[in-house]
């Protein structure tokens, strides 16, 4: 059954492009149904309650993976969901014991995938694992995103100490650089050049803010040993970044949110989109209507188009010439939908998931 049945009275509609108003639900007592128009379920294996879908690895039409969490509850951590797309259906892979979900998950392009849960690391490559512990039996460092190419891995996240980190592993052994201050969100990697986005202290005081952090590595970098290192952006006070996308080395998108925090317990701040654009030469900021939306994710179509997901299951299209929002799915506010774009055309992948009226997360994948 797909996730559509087991909502119950959660309704699905398409939402016409451009506007800023979720289509309304169907009557109660009305049975839920798939959209007609760009926006299409994909049918995947029952997940248990409180499930999440939270990354996905996407190389071609026929080609992807898709990682998260399932069965948790109060009182325990869950299991860890990995599916695999083979172009006509998505099958759940097994996932060793030890891992309780999946942060972040990267094909390497050799027949391998990459996860990631917490400290923890493992490559699946010819129906076998192997896990590995970048630092012991150490868990108190923790991996928001990872990228794998050409046998190369960077892992970011953040320490105990609250000190953004990068972990390089070489394809023998594993290397820590952390910087103080900050929390990395997303890292890229592509023909080469690395990309890491997150946000680090600013300002002074009790209550210190935050603004974005993007740290860069070239080809050029690397051979000579440097690492990834902060670039210079404008400070954006409040300014959170969670993705980041490579479409060539002059053309990077990263998104996140601008304000929303609540800091010394005063009033939270009107929530509102980060989209920051490099050009070659600098960061600079992408203007975008007053939205109250927090983004998640960003990807590049072959067709040239930007998508951004966010919560409320809310999408930020950019067809090079406007922005517009769309929302696929009828949702609640805290839903969140996240995008990857399909190699070789225009296609699309949408994944999150949503709260039932039973107060559990059901996930789900659209297909554009």
């Amino acid at each position: 059954m797909t996730i559509l049945g087991r909502l119950g009275l959660t309704a699905l509609l398409l939402s016409a492009a451009c506007t800023a108003q979720a289509p309304p639900p169907r009557p109660a007592g009305q049975t839920p149904a798939v959209a007609l128009g760009a926006w299409k379920e994909v049918a995947f294996p029952k997940a248990d309650a409180r499930a999440d879908l939270v990354a996905m690895s996407v190389t071609g039409p026929r080609a992807a993976w898709a990682g998260g969490y399932e069965d948790t509850a109060d009182d325990q951590a869950g299991v860890s969901l990995l599916m695999r797309w083979n172009g006509t259906t998505w099958a759940k892979v097994a996932v060793p014991a030890e891992f309780v979900s999946i942060t972040a998950l990267d094909d390497d392009g050799a027949g391998g995938v990459w996860i990631a849960d917490g400290s923890l690391v493992a490559r699946w490559s010819a129906g076998r694992w192997r896990t590995y512990e970048p630092f012991g039996i150490a868990r108190d460092r923790y991996f928001t995103d990872l990228a794998a190419e050409d046998g190369r891995v960077l892992l970011v996240g953040s320490t105990p100490q609250e000190r953004a980190m990068v972990v390089e592993w070489d394809g023998k052994e594993f290397r820590l650089d952390q910087r103080d201050g900050g929390e990395l969100k997303a890292v890229s990697l592509d023909r080469g050049h690395a990309w890491a986005v997150g946000a680090e202290p600013y300002g002074s005081g009790e209550c210190p803010d935050v603004t974005p952090l993007i740290l860069r590595q070239s080809p050029e970098d690397r051979k000579n040993g440097q690492g990834l290192r902060a670039v210079q952006i404008p400070e954006i006070p409040g300014g959170v970044l969670r993705d980041v996308w490579q479409v060539a080395p002059d053309d990077v998108w990263a998104v996140g949110s601008v304000g929303g925090t609540d800091k010394c317990g005063g009033t939270p701040s009107p929530e509102a989109p980060l989209v920051m654009r490099w050009d070659g030469a600098a960061w600079k900021r992408v203007e975008l209507p007053a939205w109250d939306l927090s983004l998640r994710s960003v990807t590049v179509t072959e067709d040239g188009h930007v998508w951004a997901g966010g919560r409320g299951v809310t999408l930020a299209h950019f067809d090079g010439r406007t922005w517009t929002r769309e929302r696929p799915l009828v949702s609640g506010r805290e839903d969140v939908v996240r995008v990857h774009a399909m190699p070789g055309g225009p296609g699309l992948w949408a994944f999150g998931s949503l709260e039932a009226p039973t107060m559990d997360e059901l996930p789900f994948i659209l297909r554009r």
